[in-house]
């Protein structure tokens, strides 16, 4: 049951700290793309890249490709780790939900002024 709870902890904890970074990054984009207008609709492509990148990279591509343990020792150590595919659905929701709350921050920050 202990062992249960601190899994689930886990998997909270990496649900919001990708969510915490995907807020970030989002509202920067945001801010960037409203401030200093670099151009007209980069920043709609940019978030989608910084989305996917923020779930894929650090467990979707172990989930997609998976490990190959070779020996006993490795196949212990892939026992006492978190299952990519639990990590690769928490990172999703994080990024979910902290893009959500980037989009939201963003129309909060104050507007740069042009003269």
């Amino acid at each position: 049951m202990f062992s249960e709870f601190a899994i689930s902890a886990q998997l909270l904890w990496q649900a919001i700290t990708t969510g915490l970074l995907s807020a970030v990054l989002v509202c920067g984009i945001f801010y960037l793309g409203r401030n200093y207008r670099y151009g007209s609709t980069w920043h709609y492509v940019a978030i989608p890249v910084v989305m996917v990148f923020l779930i894929l990279i650090p467990h979707g591509w172990h989930t997609v490709f998976g490990t190959d343990p070779r020996d006993f020792a490795s196949l212990l150590e892939a026992r006492k780790m978190l299952p990519a595919a639990s990590l690769l659905e928490a990172d999703f929701w994080g990024v979910l939900a902290g893009a959500a709350l980037g989009v939201v921050v963003s129309y909060f920050l104050p507007a740069r002024t042009y003269w």
